[in-house]
């Protein structure tokens, strides 16, 4: 009998006995089973709402099965109990942002920051939450010190480059910083990955920013071939429409 069924075995004879739910739960989530480890989960707390120790993976588990919303609050309860826990912080700070609550995002992402400085993908979540509110500067920032601690951050490298090259904010803008971090992002992840169109767009804002027009234009082509390879038809137009961009000689900057 493997562990599933043996926890299954174990509920069906003594069904009142919390931490068989539990470890089902838990052993559910490892496996894939998102929606049976959250059932697992919800019985759990119906036969004892203040077990401890149980709620940050539920939150989890709420958190994958797409309900941000009521994972926030179980993240919300647990940090009652741990104020110092950085990736509590965290994972609230990625519900948060799920929910669309931008500000609120931000402020836990920061909290986990103050806590755990040292953490690169807090430091990333910080900046990409920065980056939604407007605030280029301290996003950059945020991408920076990630980079300190971590550099081979495909996702983080991709966009530190485009908020360099595109911002609409010109005291953040920086042409030749952004075309050293597109370029080392299109040599790390190869033409065979699956984020080399946006990689190519990237470069290709940056080339643009720091006025490097020929190659701009073969940068762009590049990327169309890719996304129309991969039947990516929506940003192939996009990549069109900025390709007459940069061939009238004009960078791409989103609006203020």
């Amino acid at each position: 009998m493997d562990a599933l069924n043996e926890y299954r075995e174990a509920i069906r004879l003594r069904p009142g006995y919390v931490r068989f739910h539990i470890e089902l739960a838990n052993l559910l989530d490892k496996t894939g089973a998102t929606k049976e480890a959250l059932t697992a989960f919800e019985d759990a707390i119906r036969l004892d709402p203040d077990y401890p120790g149980f709620r940050r993976d539920l939150a989890v588990v709420l958190f994958k099965s797409g309900k941000p919303s009521e994972a926030a609050i179980q993240f919300r309860r647990v940090l009652i109990d741990e104020p110092n826990n950085a990736e509590l912080h965290n994972q609230l700070g990625r519900a948060l942002a799920a929910m669309g609550d931008k500000v609120a995002a931000a402020d836990a992402f920061s909290r986990a920051v103050d806590l755990e400085p040292s953490k690169a993908s807090y430091r990333a979540n910080l900046g990409l939450a920065h980056e939604e509110l407007g605030r280029a500067a301290e996003a950059v920032f945020q991408y920076r010190e990630s980079f300190k601690i971590d550099s081979q951050n495909p996702s983080v490298m991709n966009a530190l480059a485009k908020l360099l090259s595109i911002s609409s904010d010109g005291a953040v803008r920086n042409g030749s910083e952004a075309v050293r971090w597109a370029e080392r992002l299109c040599d790390m992840i190869g033409p065979d990955h699956p984020g080399h169109p946006e990689a190519l767009d990237t470069l290709a804002a940056a080339y643009a920013e720091a006025g490097r027009f020929r190659e701009v234009v073969d940068v762009a082509q590049r990327a169309i071939h890719y996304a129309k390879s991969n039947k990516r038809l929506d940003f192939a137009t996009k990549m069109r429409a900025r390709l007459a961009l940069y061939q009238a000689g004009r960078a791409y900057h989103v609006a203020p």
